[in-house]
């Protein structure tokens, strides 16, 4: 009999195996590339621990405020290479990030 599988100790062999299994499905959905576009996807890994998200604006040193589903959240400053550096948590399910420029 083989050893059981990485989480298999945990939610037995056939759990853990539909577990990764699922797991490489939702990675293979999300699109290739250093970032994503406008449409880009995340796998949050818990919805009680803040993600850090690189977004990709376009415009250096640009202040932007930040929605995450239609709520505002806080502002951000976009870096010299037009980049956003983003702290923030998200809920679990669906999550609509928002980067608007308060100017345009």
């Amino acid at each position: 009999m083989a050893a059981p599988g990485p989480l298999g100790w945990l939610f037995g062999e056939d759990t853990a195996t539909r577990f990764g299994f699922r797991y490489r499905q939702l990675l293979a959905s999300v699109p290739p590339g250093a970032f994503y576009a406008s449409d880009g996807q995340v796998l949050p890994f818990k919805g009680s621990i803040p993600h850090d998200l690189q977004i990709v604006v376009g415009t250096p040193s640009a202040t932007f405020n930040v929605y995450v589903n239609d709520i505002y959240t806080t502002v951000v400053t976009s870096d010299a290479d037009g980049v956003a550096n983003l702290t923030i948590k998200l809920v679990n399910g669906r999550n609509d990030i928002k980067l608007v420029n308060p100017n345009e």
